[in-house]
Formats: structure tokens, C-alpha cells, sequence
């Protein structure tokens, strides 16, 4: 039987050789590096072309991006940066990015703005929130309305501790106050009025009083007149 590696070996090349095409086809072996081609390890001719391994990520500098073979750093797709004109940003700066390899140019603090109780200060530059919120500022005194007292915030008026009034005693005429924020609250309990009589004699008078059984209070007073004195003439 027919060798084919003996028959290989003793030729020069595969230029001048007409091989079966079933046995034999294209040059085999050998490895490319960045500046040489694979040598065939069957007849040591080279062929193919030059391999570089280029990295998928950028390489750049101020001006250009491009992708760079990690064995012996030759360069391809190189272009220059496209900066998007809007404004890429994180919680501290905002910059313009190149659309392709993701370089940074204007890189600068976000400024500007006024934080409120609870949003963070707006970028004027690129509009992000920046920052922390001021957080609310609650007085020590007490609002109140006629039903609750509460703490309020002396930024944006927030409310806190909101509870209904309590305590305190209400009279004919003046409402409870608040044990805790001294605020009157709820009604008055009113007049409760009875009369008081006082029988006329011969010798004074009567009177009807109308009076609070609770406060004292005299609303109103009748007099009774007492009886008329009977004079009798001498016969």
C-alpha cells in the first residue's frame, strides 16, 4: 500500500505535484503568529495569512478608540471618539460618553439646585438629584385645630405627633382645654337654669330667680310685690 506521509516528505513542494484530492488538499500545520504566516508541517511552506488576537474591549486615548491585538499590540478599528450630547451621570459628576468605546470627556460635579425636606438638590447642568434631603425640621411648639394638636415642619409644614386634644374640664361658658397643647376644644356645657322662688311677705317683697344651677349665673329676676296694706277708716 501507497504511504501518503513517505511520498510527502520526499517532495520539495506541493506546488509541482498533482495529488489526489481524496489524500491530500490544502497545507496543514503549523501556527500564525502576529507578523508570521503558518508554516505547512507537511512540506514547510507558508500559507494563510498572519494571526492576531484582538480583544474585544477598546483601547483609548484622548482622541481614538480602537481594538489591540493582546500578543504584540498592533491596532485595528481605529476611529476617533463620538461624545453623545447628552449627559451620562452617577451621584456625584455628569460627563459626555463616546457612543462607541464608552470614554468620558467633561467630567464634572453635579452644582446647582436646592434640596428640599425630601427630594434631593436637582444638577442645573445635567438635571440629575444629587445629594441627600434636608430631612424635615419639626418646631417644638404645637399647632392645633379645633380637634388635633400636632408638630409641624418649619420648611414645608409636614405634620407629626398628630393626636386628638384631651383633658381638661369645660364650663357653662368656656370649652375644655388640652392638657397637652392648651388648646380649647369641643363645646361649652351651657347654662343649666332653674328658678328660685322667695314668697313676698307683708313686709318685702317676693322674687323669682332665674338662676345656673352649676355656675350661679343669674339670668333673670321677677318681683313679687307684697300684698297691698288695708287701711281701715274709724267710724
Amino acid at each position: 500500500m501507497e504511504s501518503r506521509v513517505s511520498d510527502v516528505k520526499t517532495l520539495a513542494s506541493h506546488e509541482n505535484v498533482v495529488f489526489d484530492p481524496n489524500k491530500y488538499h490544502k497545507h496543514i500545520g503549523g501556527t500564525a503568529t502576529c507578523t508570521e504566516k503558518a508554516k505547512c508541517s507537511v512540506c514547510g511552506k507558508e500559507y494563510g495569512e498572519v494571526k492576531h488576537s484582538y480583544s474585544n474591549e477598546w483601547k483609548t486615548d484622548g482622541t481614538n478608540h480602537w481594538h489591540e491585538c493582546t500578543i504584540c499590540g498592533a491596532k485595528k478599528d481605529e476611529v476617533a471618539h463620538s461624545y453623545s450630547t447628552k449627559w451620562t451621570t452617577d451621584g456625584t459628576n455628569h460627563w459626555h460618553e463616546c457612543t462607541a468605546c464608552g470614554v468620558k470627556k467633561d467630567v464634572t460635579a453635579h452644582s446647582g439646585g436646592t434640596a428640599t425636606c425630601t427630594a434631593k438638590a436637582k444638577c442645573k447642568d445635567c438635571g440629575k438629584e444629587y445629594g441627600k434631603a434636608k430631612g424635615h425640621n419639626y418646631s417644638a411648639e404645637w399647632k392645633t385645630d379645633g380637634t388635633n394638636h400636632w408638630h409641624a415642619c418649619t420648611a414645608c409644614g409636614d405634620k407629626k405627633d398628630i393626636t386628638a386634644h384631651k383633658g381638661g374640664t369645660a364650663t357653662c361658658t368656656n370649652k375644655a382645654k388640652c392638657d397637652v397643647c392648651g388648646k380649647e376644644y369641643g363645646k361649652a356645657k351651657g347654662h343649666n337654669y332653674n328658678f328660685v322662688y322667695t314668697k313676698s311677705t307683708t313686709r318685702a317683697d317676693g322674687k323669682i330667680v332665674k338662676k345656673c344651677t352649676v355656675c350661679g349665673k343669674i339670668a333673670a329676676t321677677s318681683v313679687i310685690k307684697k300684698p297691698a296694706t288695708l287701711t281701715t277708716a274709724n267710724t
